[in-house]
């Protein structure tokens, strides 16, 4: 099926598909709070960075390099599992993640 962007679709999807969007980010979102609040996630991890390794996985495939596009599964479970509570390290020191 052919990726159609939300500029694309006619007003009534467009808006549908937003509604849906929305109720699927605030699972996601439960989610997390849930894992955290179970203390099998990493407080540092929110909604939006889940949503970001998926956009990747699923929207740019072309960007990956051959060894994780041969196998993205498995490099998609190294970085979830990396969001796990019993493997976590310190967050980056707050330099580190600001962009330019």
């Amino acid at each position: 099926m052919p990726r159609v962007t939300l500029g694309l679709l006619p007003m009534r999807d467009r808006d549908k598909d937003i509604a849906e969007q929305h109720r699927w980010v605030q699972q996601l979102e439960d989610l997390v709070h849930r894992a955290q609040s179970d203390g099998a996630m990493r407080l540092d991890v929110r909604a939006d960075d889940i949503m970001h390794v998926l956009n990747v996985f699923t929207c740019h495939p072309d960007a990956l390099l051959v060894p994780v596009a041969a196998k993205p599964m498995k490099y998609l479970h190294f970085m979830l599992d990396g969001m796990q509570t019993s493997v976590a390290t310190p967050p980056p020191a707050r330099h580190d993640t600001e962009t330019a």
